[in-house]
């Protein structure tokens, strides 16, 4: 018979071949609840469907079970790993565990002391009462330093590795500290060896850099246990060998040089003309070969710290004489003695600058001075044209000659460089387009003219009315008052003090014009002087201005 109800669950009945509609909290306690061996709640009026029959309340934890919705703790479990069918008890948590293709679940905290707890070559610390599973059987705790383990969770240091280098001595062992891997040999395998273990005259990897981190001294030379390390000029390996803490060649010389330890104590790596090794710093002697061709250090292969030609020397190169590197002249300076490609030779010089005077070639060290008065110092490098002052006697070029001295204020002129304040620009927006710079009293500001490079102008230049804005900035210090108005006009502040101050430097400026340019001008010799010699050093990229510039300083 059928009845009404809140809901009805729909169940296929294997019995009879046919779904049935079953009024769920129907089933009073005792009655049957489970179909098709699955468990229905719903049908229970106490919602408990607990090993096939209705019940008051679910398991408590220990009792027997068929399935984990049996118990209070929606565990359920075997206590002890079986084959076949074993009766369940409900417990706190399960551990789903397989072995030889057969999977069981197991109570976690279940296996008492000695009780096997690894299977499958799987130890399981969770399903022993203590939580410690040791080479297999549980344990009340784990093992000690020094004691035989079989994997790392043995271990009160969390660390399994072999004791000793020697394969016919080496055992597992938990280790003090950490582990370290190393290969036997090229053919076997090595393993996991604890840290700081073998004995002074125990084994130790012999061809490993690493092979000192298992002596306890922390010293392995030679496939030895030390107490000490090698001295200065010993032979060596490798770096930890040494007391100095660099093993390196000895010399340069193929038919003679060997490894030492080096008596600097620092090594450096050069290419000896075949290939890069590491090398004794200064250890070289007095016509020893070293390798001057392309190297900046080479000198510091020898003793001396000079290499020239390719020998160890003690005496630098003057002035005016050939040289492959900066070391190996008096002066710290080899370059270029002429702009002829074909013709040019590298002698030392007093000075050099770095400059790029093809687009076929680099940047190139070249003496400084090297042209004569009335040269051109401007030309066109493939990449625009650039001006060279560094490379005129006098350090100076205007209008692409090498001249005598700068130009003054107010003078024209196309870069900075030309100038004695070191600035050249324009004096006002308008007169951009009606005339060409001029070399400033003061600084000048670079502004970008919103198409494609930067125009310069002179700062305290602009006369009152003149525009000071551009492009939705204004600038103060172009005008002479030193004050942008909102309007972008220069002009004067607005407040009784800063009308004083704007007034009394505007009449002075122009009461005192004379002897500011002349103030100026002294200044910016002596600008110009420290920055052109401060610019022609060996590694500044001076006196260059790339087309993307548009090289007028303007």
């Amino acid at each position: 018979d059928k009845i009404c109800c809140a809901r009805a669950l729909r169940i296929y009945d294997n019995s009879y071949g046919s779904y049935q509609d079953i009024c769920t909290g129907s089933l009073s306690v005792n009655e049957t609840c489970r179909v098709n061996e699955r468990s229905y709640n719903e049908l229970c009026e106490s919602g408990f469907c607990v090993q096939g029959k209705c019940a008051s309340e679910r398991l408590g934890f220990g009792e027997s079970c068929r399935e984990s919705s049996d118990c209070k703790t929606s565990a359920c479990g075997a206590s002890s790993f079986g084959y076949g069918d074993q009766d369940g008890i409900c417990c706190s948590s399960t551990l789903r565990i397989y072995m030889n293709g057969y999977a069981q679940v197991l109570c976690t905290r279940t296996l008492s002391l000695n009780e096997t707890c690894s299977f499958s070559g799987n130890s399981y610390n969770e399903l022993c009462e203590t939580g410690i599973c040791i080479q297999g059987k549980c344990a009340s705790e784990r093992l000690a330093v020094g004691e035989s383990c079989v994997a790392a969770s043995d271990c009160a240091g969390g660390n399994c590795g072999l004791s000793v280098y020697d394969r016919s001595e080496s055992e597992q062992v938990c280790c003090q500290g950490d582990m370290v891997y190393f290969y036997y040999d090229t053919y076997n395998r090595g393993g996991s060896f604890c840290s700081r273990t073998v004995e002074t005259g125990g084994s130790c990897p012999e061809n490993n850099n690493n092979g000192y981190l298992i002596c306890k001294s922390g010293i392995c030379i030679n496939g030895k246990c030390e107490d000490e390390k090698l001295e200065d000029g010993s032979a060596c390996n490798f770096d930890t060998e040494c007391d100095g803490g660099a093993c390196a060649l000895d010399v340069m010389d193929f038919g003679t040089r060997s490894m030492i330890c080096c008596p600097t104590g620092q090594k450096l790596y050069m290419f000896d003309g075949f290939s890069y090794h590491y090398f004794c710093l200064r250890n070289t002697p007095l016509g020893g070969e070293c390798n001057s061709q392309g190297s900046t250090n080479s000198g510091d292969l020898c003793k001396s710290g000079i290499c020239i030609d390719d020998v160890c020397t003690d005496k630098r190169l003057n002035v005016s004489e050939s040289c492959e590197s900066n070391n190996e002249c008096k002066s710290g300076a080899c370059g270029y003695n002429d702009l002829d490609l074909s013709s040019r030779e590298m002698i030392c010089c007093e000075e050099t600058c770095n400059i790029r005077v093809s687009d076929s070639y680099g940047y190139e060290n070249y003496c400084t001075g090297i042209l004569s008065m009335g040269d051109s110092c401007e030309w066109n490098t493939g990449r625009g044209r650039s001006k060279f002052p560094q490379l005129c006697p006098s350090g100076i070029c205007v209008d692409g000659v090498c001249s005598e001295e700068l130009r003054k204020t107010g003078d024209n002129c196309t870069h900075a460089t030309e100038c004695l304040s070191g600035s050249c620009g324009f004096s006002s927006f308008q007169q951009k387009d009606e005339s060409s710079p001029q070399c400033c009293g003061l600084g000048s500001y670079s502004i970008y003219d919103g198409v494609c490079d930067n125009d310069d102008f002179c700062q305290r230049s602009f006369e009152n009315g003149e525009q000071c804005s551009f492009r939705g900035s204004r600038y103060d210090g172009l005008c002479l008052s030193n004050y942008c108005t909102l309007e972008g006009v220069c002009g004067i502040r607005n407040e009784t003090n800063s009308v004083a101050d704007s007034s009394q430097y505007y009449q002075y400026y122009h009461e005192h014009e004379d002897d500011h340019a002349h103030h100026e001008e002294e200044q910016g010799q002596q600008y110009y002087n420290e920055n052109n010699h401060q610019h022609s050093d060996h590694s500044a990229h001076s006196g260059e201005k790339d087309e993307e510039d548009n090289n007028d300083d303007v």
